[in-house]
Order: structure tokens, then C-alpha cells, then sequence
């Protein structure tokens, strides 16, 4: 995957340039060429690229026949077995993103365009659930952070594991009790300091459920 902001007119050529890269980084010489697995490569780019309407474009090679327009199979003898392969299964695939071409979805569901509105405007709204982006948006709250904030941030998780270690610490001594009760502690601290269930299952390894059974129990 590769993100180009700066304008370049042989985009495309590098883009050739680092898939063969990546094909030949598999294998060496004397190494067998089955060693070599399909490349897909991603290019984001947020220049003007080309003319085209769309904002996602996609290309593969497929070896076709120039009078019958067939595919050619590949088959080929693998643990005593015939295994037949499409040649696109082979060859690289492309995919180009043009993010200016790409027009805002407030409302976006599909996994593709809540991504594109994230490229497109840095942000990902809380309903964002497509894979990668909660993880993304909790690495760009950290990031908007000041230096202190972030600081704090990190002490604050380090004093979470710290305690967490001591809760199981307790349990592996048999002190089940005094550990439920640190647990309990623990559990509503982080709740008072704003830290959504999520977080609090993350750091405890509880599971929802019993983080809001504690947190309904009385003190």
C-alpha cells in the first residue's frame, strides 16, 4: 500500500516498479517460482491522476484468448493432485484510490466508504465500524493529544496494568476475595475517569457484562 500526495507523472510506472519489487523480494536465485504468492498493490493518491469519474479503480491481468476470448486455466500437479488455477489468481491486481474524486457520505455504511471518508477528511465518526477504523480512531485521539495529555495518558495505562498485575498477582496467592474487591475498585475508577466499557474490558480482561454488574452494585 502507498499513500502519494505530491503529484507525479509517472505514478503508474512506480507503482509497476514497486509490485515487481515486491514479486522478486520472494524468492532468489536457485528458489522455486511456486515460491512466489499474488501482490496485490493499493495506491491512494490525492492529486489528480488520469480523467476518469470514478473514485475507486481496479485492474488485473487475464490472459484471454485473442480468437475465442477464453481464459487460460492453469493446472498443475500439487501433493499428487491436479490444481487447476485461474491465471488472475496469479498475476497482481491493482486498486487506485483517487480520494478528491470521492464525494463525503454522512451516513456511509459500507465498509469502503466510511474508509474514504476517513481519507478524505481525517476524521472517523463514532458509528465508523469498519474493520481497522476503531483502532484508528482511538490512535488519532492519542495523536491530538498534547505532549502532557499523552503523557498522562500513558501513565494512566501504566498504572492500569500495574494494578492489573496486582489483582493477578493476588489471585495467583489464593486471595481471591481481596482480589475481587481491588477488581471492583479498579473497575469503577476507571469508569469515574470516563473510560467506556471497551477500554475497561481491554484493561481488566472482564467481560461487559460483569463490568456492569459491578458497576450496578452498591459499595
Amino acid at each position: 500500500m502507498e499513500v502519494q500526495t505530491v503529484r507525479e507523472m509517472d505514478f503508474l510506472e512506480r507503482m509497476v516498479y514497486g509490485t515487481a519489487n515486491a514479486v522478486q523480494e520472494q524468492t532468489s536465485i536457485g528458489k522455486p517460482y511456486s515460491n512466489i504468492h499474488k501482490i496485490y498493490t493499493i495506491a491512494i493518491v490525492y492529486f489528480g491522476l488520469g480523467r476518469g469519474k470514478d473514485y475507486l479503480y481496479h485492474g488485473q491481468t487475464i490472459l484471454r484468448g485473442v480468437h475465442d476470448k477464453d481464459e487460460l486455466i492453469i493446472s498443475r500437479k500439487e501433493n499428487d493432485v491436479m490444481v487447476t488455477r485461474h491465471n488472475s489468481d496469479i498475476f497482481p491486481e491493482y486498486y487506485l484510490v483517487r480520494v478528491k474524486k470521492f464525494k463525503y457520505q454522512s451516513l456511509a455504511t459500507a465498509p469502503i466508504d466510511q474508509w474514504m471518508n476517513y481519507l478524505k477528511t481525517g476524521d472517523i465518526s463514532e458509528n465508523d465500524t469498519a474493520q481497522g477504523l476503531p483502532e484508528a480512531r482511538e490512535k488519532l485521539r492519542f495523536d491530538s493529544m498534547s505532549p502532557a495529555e499523552q503523557k498522562a495518558y500513558i501513565d494512566h495505562v501504566d498504572d492500569v496494568r500495574s494494578q492489573q498485575e496486582a489483582i493477578d498477582d493476588s489471585r495467583a496467592e489464593g486471595r481471591a476475595e481481596g482480589a475481587a474487591r481491588k477488581e471492583r475498585a479498579f473497575v469503577r475508577k476507571l469508569h469515574s475517569m470516563g473510560m467506556d466499557l471497551k477500554f475497561i474490558a481491554e484493561a481488566t480482561g472482564l467481560t461487559p457484562d460483569r463490568i456492569e454488574a459491578i458497576l450496578k452494585e452498591k459499595e
